[in-house]
């Protein structure tokens, strides 16, 4: 018979691993087919974390990045993937609400240390969480990018909401956002 903690762990892992089987909502509200999960999109944030933190330099807790970067979407599991228009007609604040709910319920049984990470990357006011905020929006706009690329579906709201540049005051990601709008640019000119 397992012990207490090893179930504890087991469905904390259940619960994450929900997060291979939910689309993004915002990609399906733009007709793209087969779109990338919400655990696609995690590891895409972690990755994009993890080189921004190495660009922004040596003095950022690279290893708090990643952990933030891993748990930030974990709500989601429950309460599904929001897309923005939904926020328009439910309330920012009620979202928000809901998701730390759903966070508390997923990370309190492994410890409270895990809800305070949940809330760092929710309320953005170190570097490490800012860094991963920055990551979350440029992975979704390189995902918004490729997908254009491909003729996968009408993406043109994902460019006019400036909701998805925030840089954070960090001129790295606003490097990178600007990359990613010139590439636009480009390719629509093509």
């Amino acid at each position: 018979m397992a012990d207490p903690r090893s179930e504890t762990l087991l469905r904390f892992l259940r619960n994450a691993d929900v997060l291979e089987r939910l689309p993004r909502a915002g990609f399906v509200m733009s007709q793209v087919q087969n779109p990338e999960t919400l655990a696609a999109h995690s590891y895409g944030v972690a990755l994009t974390a993890m080189v921004l933190a190495d660009e922004v330099g040596p003095h950022v807790n690279k290893e708090r990045v990643l952990r933030l970067a891993l748990v930030h979407d974990l709500a989601e599991s429950l309460i599904m993937d929001l897309p923005a228009p939904t926020a328009h007609f439910i309330g920012k604040e009620a979202i928000k609400r809901g998701e730390s709910r759903a966070a508390t319920e997923i990370l309190a049984p492994l410890g409270q240390a895990y809800v305070d990470l949940w809330h760092e990357a929710e309320e953005k006011k170190t570097l490490e969480a800012r860094i991963v905020g920055a990551a979350d929006k440029i992975q979704m706009m390189t995902k918004v990018l490729e997908y254009e690329r491909a003729h996968r579906g009408d993406l043109r709201r994902f460019w006019l909401n400036d909701y998805n540049f925030p840089d954070y005051g960090i001129p790295e990601a606003k490097a990178l956002f600007e990359a990613i709008r010139d590439a636009h640019e480009k390719e629509a000119r093509t």
